[in-house]
């Protein structure tokens, strides 16, 4: 690591989104004038457990070397502010707006492409899970989704965002709950978590891309183990797609994590192999972990990318990445002035992930809460207790508002609830710095084991 800021390097060109781990900003060299990307995490309201978590969870990423797997090319860690700044490549597309720019074209997503993206994140598992190459800890990535992997023009994919990696010794381990809740095994919701982890949240993820819709929804976690166990038991054959490629992605959501099979074994599939035979001209040794790069699977997914959509007119231009990994905005309305500050929940919601689900598992109580609503916020007390498709809770709202009068009402049915990226309303207040809100959930919820310590 670099002690200091980037300021004399790098010139700050654009602000392109902020989550719960920080901000992201395009950044210029100074020396070159090459673009590339910034990513400012502070830790200024970590505890001492968290901050000795990020510090190691940027050293596991540093530690990475894979042709498919996001590169620091620089971390700097200023010790004065409290923050680190990790230097990466800009890139501009990634697969989930990728697919919904074909869903909005009309355009089925090829299927040789889907083979070359899957064959290409199960190299970058395999090499993950491989303790003999991580000094006997296998690395679970556990937040694996179209969003966190990345397409470009030259290099095919990249595999993003291991903010919440986490390295293990054998078996499973008792954990954090994190990750994102659409793609997250059964497992998780007891805190297990093993490399099988990293293989359900890849079966979501192709099971998405190739039908255009979430594999497993829910509003709270008995439903979303009943519709684990559903898709685990069978789901009919995909539509203009091979029997060989269901075959596999069903073989990923398998219900029991000990059942499911590895990254290595899934490599060693005779319909993978038929795949790579036909794109290498070569087979597989699935277990050599050090062979991860194939250029002609690359080659093809960044000409796929690069041809997208050119019968059916140009495509939308593509977002700028990395986009913060939060939810998508509620609707717009007009906030009161009486209580709390309710432009943070757009300013923290901005994302390009917008989906209908997700907006129609908002409830009358969270909306009354994003805008201030004190008599609808007691008239809806009935939805306390909910939570929205990707985890977030009318507490969490009011707790990044700061509307400590809707909190009180709320903490009783809502408080220790965990929601995305493992976070409970205290934690959001802590990161966003809403005092009088993380004070009054402190004793409340500052002793959950299982949500992450800011």
């Amino acid at each position: 690591m670099i002690p200091g800021s980037i300021d004399e390097k790098y010139t700050i060109v654009e602000h392109l989104g902020n989550g719960s781990y920080g901000h992201v900003y395009s950044v210029r060299r100074n020396s070159d004038g090459e673009l590339l990307c910034c990513k400012d995490i502070s830790y200024s309201m970590h505890l001492q457990k968290g901050r000795e978590l990020l510090r190691s969870e940027i050293e596991v990423t540093c530690s990475l070397n894979h042709p498919n797997v996001i590169r620091f090319l620089e971390v700097y860690h200023d010790e004065a502010k409290e923050r680190y700044q990790i230097i990466m490549n800009l890139y501009q597309d990634d697969l989930l707006l990728y697919y919904r720019r074909m869903k909005k074209l009309g355009v089925q997503v090829d299927e040789q492409f889907i083979w070359c993206v899957l064959i290409a994140v199960l190299k970058v598992l395999a090499y993950c899970h491989n303790p003999l190459l991580h000094n006997g800890k296998a690395i679970i990535h556990r937040d694996i989704k179209p969003a966190n992997i990345l397409l470009t023009g030259t290099d095919g994919i990249v595999v993003t965002d291991f903010g919440v990696c986490r390295e293990t010794v054998g078996g499973d381990q008792n954990m954090t709950y994190i990750g994102t809740p659409l793609y997250m095994p059964p497992e998780a919701r007891y805190g297990k978590y093993s490399t099988s982890f990293d293989i359900w949240s890849l079966g979501c993820t192709m099971y998405e891309v190739i039908t255009g819709k979430y594999c497993i929804v829910g509003t709270n976690d008995d439903e979303f183990d009943r519709r684990r166990r559903e898709r685990s038991s069978g789901f009919p054959p995909f539509e203009g797609y091979s029997p060989d490629l269901h075959q596999v992605v069903q073989a990923m959501l398998v219900y029991d994590a000990d059942e499911r099979p590895t990254a290595a074994m899934l490599l060693g599939h005779p319909a993978v192999q038929r795949r790579i035979r036909a794109f290498t001209g070569n087979d597989d040794d699935p277990e050599n972990g050090t062979e991860t790069f194939f250029p002609a699977i690359n080659q093809t997914i960044a000409q796929t990318i690069c041809n997208a959509g050119k019968d059916k007119g140009d495509l939308p231009p593509p977002q700028a990445y990395p986009q913060p990994p939060s939810p998508p905005p509620l609707p717009p309305v007009k906030p009161s002035p009486q209580v709390g500050n309710p432009s943070v929940v757009d300013n923290v919601f901005k994302s390009p992930s917008s989906d209908d689900f997700i907006q129609e598992s908002t409830t009358p109580l969270m909306r009354a809460v994003q805008r201030n609503d004190m008599a609808e916020v007691r008239a809806h007390l009935g939805d306390a207790g909910k939570q929205r498709t990707d985890g977030f809770t009318a507490l969490m709202f009011a707790a990044m508002s700061n509307n400590l009068e809707a909190a009180r009402l709320l903490v009783d049915k809502e408080a220790n609830i965990i929601g995305i990226n493992g976070f409970t309303a205290l934690a959001w207040a802590r990161t966003l710095k809403r005092e009088e809100c993380a004070r009054f959930l402190e004793p409340i919820e500052g002793s959950n084991p299982k949500a992450v310590s800011v």
